[in-house]
């Protein structure tokens, strides 16, 4: 069989290439399971087994960082989850933006990571890998819980709101403006006048 071709579970398509939907029945393809971290992409540390709030997660030695599986760090940056731990403040400050140190490879699976700011608004720079999992520096996650807890995902949603509806209203305007230059298109038909005119 030809590498590179992954064979949909729903329908039974062949589908060469790395996406996450069967562009047949749009059932989702279940990639490998990642590998174990293995070194801190950061300081190239040791990580280690840490528990935090019932998920296994894997812990850098010697710069505190933490690798953070998907699912886990779904489960963690939940409201629900958040709002269930008494030890996350109400407070938070926006930390000051970190100095990009350029993209750091997946522990699990080498590739090149993504840099992103949390839900846009939080300040909290975090290393994702879009099979894997996430990169979180030392205080990073408490520091996304307390963001969450003091109402940051309602803020973020207020603002993709507030977007959306400037894109859509820049959209109505371009509308607006394509409707009356195909009325004065209309209203004078260039084309008979430049048939005419020759």
């Amino acid at each position: 069989m030809e590498t590179g071709i992954v064979t949909c579970r729903h329908c039974g398509h062949q589908i060469r290439g790395r996406v996450r939907l069967c562009p047949m029945c749009g059932g989702e393809l279940v990639a490998a399971p990642p590998q174990k971290a293995v070194a801190c992409p950061r300081c190239c540390g040791a990580l280690e087994n840490a528990d935090y709030r019932g998920h296994s997660l894997a812990k850098c030695t010697r710069c505190g960082g933490l690798w953070v599986p998907s699912r886990d760090f779904e489960v963690l940056t939940t409201e629900r989850d958040v709002y269930r731990d008494d030890g996350v403040p109400a407070a938070f400050a926006r930390p000051p933006l970190a100095v990009d140190d350029g993209y750091l490879p997946c522990p699990c699976c080498g590739g090149r990571m993504n840099r992103l700011n949390f839900k846009r608004i939080s300040g909290v720079m975090i290393d994702g890998c879009r099979d894997c999992g996430w990169w979180l520096d030392a205080g990073e996650l408490e520091s996304i819980r307390a963001f969450i807890a003091a109402g940051g995902l309602e803020k973020a949603q207020d603002k993709e709101i507030l977007q959306q509806h400037e894109e859509l209203r820049d959209l109505a305007r371009s509308v607006d403006h394509l409707e009356f230059m195909q009325k004065v298109l209309h209203r004078w038909n260039f084309k008979r006048w430049l048939i005419d005119g020759f």
